[in-house]
């Protein structure tokens, strides 16, 4: 077995000259993965190569924490930067040995990680900070001999001396209701509590009794919230080392974000201050809403003066403006802002620049770099395969029935199979069939009526399509009956057109900046179905480096990636399993729950899929309560997608009449209606299409369902300000010396989207479909492993083996290779199943994994590094990927723009590295299993069969 490859990797592989014929400059990016292949890093890096002829080295995870320092890869300059993880010490000592140009002091970031030390240093240097107490019970604030000698080096100054006020424990500390004294200094309420730990991000506002008492904790972000009230919180920690501060009313309750790249360039955002209700505000990114600010000469001298005291040119940290001055809070080292263009082409400019300047003052150069570790013979991306999701689309619904006539007999000629119609010629002979059904009676007329009004209003819809499915007596082999499907949606949005080219963009500058050449050789493998291919296309154009010919590089393959009915008998099994798991008394075992990963504090599922029922009972009513009352046709100006308020009652009636009146609706295969006894209760195999038309109008209709699921008696009542906002009002009135109010501002009539009260329906049914969505999903795949496994192989199997036969290829070949594959959420289900089962050590459970929203990734990164003292040979090592795509937890809290579009996650690794012969042996497994043919002579017979197509 070949050793196990470390993953740092180099720009360009081997071609490390410029057609000058100099050596190429080395740009190595020492960070953890997650940090090295932000985004924010790929735009800056992207354009780094623009502005010099840089060869660039990431080390990587595996090198970075399982390498030692020897080994790591030369380079003529350093970003390195701490984040959760690294070891910084081992990063220190490469350093020392190396001794690159730095753009940020690696040794100094240590001081960053006590805030004693950094508000000391703030001191020193005349920084201002708000007043504090500091309570000291661990001796004292550690630091680096090195990190001292450099501060010395920058500043002039000696820490030691700088610290010394915090060098020993606190003596005497006292803590009441209203103030906290330690050592000689009191601080009133209210005040926020620190730890001195600078990564330690859990942070307490206490409140005095005149404001209600209690306090408030902080928090990282955590989806839509970064805090929360608590009433209990009164007295400060009794045990640990914490700074207190006093807690300042800010300038429009907003603090502001700073970023340097330098003395010369100082960027700032405001954002909503944590302390005043906890709640996030949330572009169509993800992000936190910011806004651009202009900084004062004074709050631009405080920057200069902190990124050279900690020696830090690419830096953050955050400041306060109170009654016309600054203060700074916090002091974050290397940080990136996000999502702006100016900001990363300055960046990149400057950091050329400096690199180029460095060069000239001091020559370095790769002769004194060990020949085993220089560019040339580092690892690099070798191979590179991905199986993705379509992206956003409207959706989808359907219609079956089952008929008997031999007209619509005739339309199979002959087969034997289910027979697909997709083109519009197509579903107008089905038409016809129709009327010659209700023409001679020999069919019911009110299913044939029902079937007619459909294809009238969908035919010329893009997508619809017919599925006629055989069914045979098994004695005679004679044409028993068919089960006819009209199915139509399912069509890809603008947002699904804007997530294609921005993945597409986002991944060419990964692949440009870890091998340039991976971009030569590539294929791209695309489903038959529209929504499929039109997100291939466009992901191509862009991939491909924003050509406009992509001509010779898509092929459709419906084999490998459209729908088949082999796993039909096993999937129907498994949702029957669920519909008794989940029937109304059933009690899950807690273990079962366990390992469904079902939330600890919630009651059995079955008690959830009832709630959601009678959510959806009373926002039946809502509705036409609403319908009746407004002009609906006024509440959304701008409707996307083909869309109108016609089409959303629509949808939304068949889902009402799903969940409120289990009806038969327009289903005839026996699953719509479950009983016990006399009741009736819904099927949670409509879960997923009641959790994607939510989703789809969250995103896109989000004025509309809003205001027509709003309760008018809400609306009318609901209170002007949330509790903390006026706690908020109430501490700025008393900083300045008045009273608190007596009474609250009268309420005023607001409307739907302004009053969260109105539409505490809706988003409690949004969070209960998602709890149950997050269950059932991915266990219509399989319950057991045993099913997981045969579902996955019956489906995906074809995929796994054209996957593992492109990675043999590109172990073999000469040049890098790139393989893409563009398909439906079932297959990329059945495949993530075939990883997980396949006995691969992975370091995320299944169970942990978010949803496979629009455009989810698995994909598969080949490496390779080349032996210097035996040519023609190289070691490999594999390492596999997943991301959930274009995917949010709270879709209803995010701020809507007019792209309506989530954008992609970031992939996280399934797989430590591995090499390749482990992962290939594990994988391989599926080859050899003793059902294997069986398997694929199912997969042979259930593909589906499309009636010819034309061309146009």
């Amino acid at each position: 077995m070949p050793a196990v490859a470390s993953d740092h990797v180099v720009s360009n592989g081997s071609h490390n000259r410029s057609p000058s014929g100099h050596r190429k400059l080395v740009l190595g990016i020492c960070a953890m993965d997650r940090k090295a292949r932000s985004k924010p890093m790929r735009h800056i890096l992207d354009r780094l190569l623009a502005y010099g002829d840089f060869d660039i080295v990431i080390f990587g995870d595996k090198t970075i924490l399982d390498e030692d320092i020897e080994n790591w890869p030369g380079c003529d300059f350093l970003i390195c930067f701490f984040s959760g993880g690294f070891p910084l010490n081992k990063a220190i000592d490469y350093v020392k040995l190396r001794k690159p140009y730095l753009v940020n002091d690696v040794c100094m970031q240590s001081l960053l990680w006590d805030r004693r030390i950094v508000l000391s240093v703030l001191d020193a240097i005349g920084v201002p900070t708000p007043p504090r107490l500091v309570v000291t019970r661990d001796g004292g604030p550690k630091f680096h001999a090195d990190a001292a000698r450099a501060f010395k080096e920058l500043n002039g100054m000696d820490l030691d001396r700088i610290v010394a006020k915090y060098s020993s424990n606190s003596t005497v500390v006292e803590a009441t209701r209203e103030y906290i004294y330690a050592d000689g200094t009191t601080l009133a309420k209210p005040f926020i509590e620190k730890p001195v730990d600078g990564e330690n991000h859990n942070i307490n506002i206490y409140y005095p009794e005149s404001l209600g008492g209690g306090g408030r904790r902080l928090f990282r972000k955590v989806g839509k919230k970064w805090s929360e009230k608590d009433e209990n919180l009164e007295f400060p920690s009794e045990q640990g080392s914490y700074i207190y501060e006093q807690l300042m009313l800010t300038e429009n309750a907003e603090d502001i974000k700073v970023y340097t790249v330098g003395p010369s360039f100082i960027h700032a955002e405001t954002r909503k201050s944590p302390t005043v209700d906890g709640h996030v505000k949330r572009n169509m990114d993800g992000k936190e809403i910011r806004y651009c600010t202009e900084l004062s000469h004074d709050e631009s001298e405080i920057a200069r003066k902190i990124l050279k005291a900690f020696g830090q040119n690419v830096c953050g940290l955050d400041l306060l403006r109170v009654q016309g001055k600054s203060y700074v809070i916090d002091v974050n080292g290397w940080s990136f802002v996000k999502g702006n263009d100016e900001y990363y082409e300055t960046c990149a400019r400057i950091l050329a620049n400096k690199f180029h300047l460095a060069i000239q003052q001091r020559p370095t150069g790769l002769a004194d770099i060990p020949y085993k570790i220089s560019p040339e013979n580092s690892w690099r991306l070798k191979g590179f395969v991905a199986v993705f999701r379509h992206g956003d689309r409207t959706p989808k619904d359907k219609f079956k029935i089952s008929v008997k006539a031999s007209t619509f007999g005739e339309l199979l000629q002959g087969s034997r199979q289910e027979v697909v119609f997709r083109q519009k010629h197509q579903l107008d002979l089905v038409g016809k069939c129709v009327d010659q059904c209700l023409a001679d009676g020999s069919e019911d007329e009110e299913k044939m009526l029902a079937l007619k009004e459909i294809l009238e209003k969908k035919r010329n819809l893009l997508g619809t399509k017919v599925q006629l499915k055989p069914k045979f007596f098994k004695d005679s082999g004679r044409l028993d009956k068919l089960q006819l499907n009209v199915k139509w949606g399912g069509e890809l949005t603008h947002a699904g057109l804007y997530q294609s080219r921005d993945l597409g963009d986002n991944l060419r500058k990964d692949m440009n900046i870890l091998n340039r050449a991976i971009l030569d050789d590539v294929k791209i493998y695309s489903s038959s179905e529209r929504r499929v291919r039109a997100t291939a296309d466009k992901f191509a154009e862009y991939f491909l480096g924003n050509s406009k010919s992509i001509e010779g590089v898509i092929s459709e393959s419906k084999y490998l990636l459209d729908d088949s009915n082999a796993a039909k008998e096993q999937g129907d099994a498994v949702k029957k399993q669920l519909r008794d798991l989940l029937k109304p008394g059933n009690i899950i075992p807690e273990m079962m729950l366990a390992q469904m990963n079902w939330p600890k504090m919630l009651p059995q599922p079955h008690v959830v899929l009832q709630e959601i029922s009678t959510i959806m009972t009373r926002l039946q009513t809502l509705m036409h309560l609403n319908w009746s009352s407004k002009d609906v046709h006024d509440l959304q100006q701008n409707w996307c997608c083909f869309e109108s308020p016609g089409l959303f009652r629509e949808r939304w009636e068949k889902l009402f009449r799903n969940f409120c009146h289990f009806g038969n609706s327009d289903e005839s295969d026996g699953s719509d209606v479950l009983r016990t006894g006399a009741e009736k209760f819904a099927d949670p195999s409509w879960i997923p299409e009641l959790y994607d038309s939510l989703k789809y109008d969250a995103l896109h209709n989000r004025v509309f369902l809003e205001e027509i699921f709003a309760d008018p008696d809400a609306v009318a009542n609901s209170p002007r300000h949330s509790v903390d906002l006026q706690l908020m009002t109430d501490i700025r009135r008393q900083s300045m010396g008045a009273a608190p109010p007596t009474s609250p501002t009268p309420p005023p009539t607001s409307a739907a989207a302004l009053c969260p009260w109105a539409n505490t329906d809706l988003r409690n049914l949004y969070k209960h479909v998602k709890t149950m969505f997050d269950l059932i999903a991915p266990l219509e795949f399989g319950i057991s492993d045993r099913e997981k496994k045969n579902i996955g192989m019956l489906i995906s199997l074809p995929l796994l083996k054209s996957i593992l036969k492109d990675i043999d290829e590109m172990a073999t070949s000469e040049k890098p290779m790139t393989r893409l594959y563009f398909t439906k959420e079932s297959h990329v289900h059945a495949l993530l199943s075939l990883v997980y089962l396949s006995g691969v050590p992975t370091k995320v459970p299944r169970q942990s994994l978010p949803e496979l929203d629009f455009l989810t990734q698995i994909t598969f990164e080949l490496y390779e590094r080349k032996n210097p003292d035996m040519e023609n040979t190289a070691e490999y090592s594999l390492r596999i990927a997943f991301s959930p795509g274009a995917h949010s937890d709270s879709v209803l809290d995010l701020h809507m723009d007019s792209e309506h579009c989530l954008k992609v996650v970031p992939r996280m690794n399934l797989i430590p590295h591995l090499s390749l012969e482990e992962v290939l042996y594990y994988h391989k497994g599926y080859l050899s299993v003793p059902n294997l043919d069986a398997i694929q002579q199912t997969i042979e017979e259930r593909q589906l069969h499309y009636a010819q197509e034309d061309n146009a």
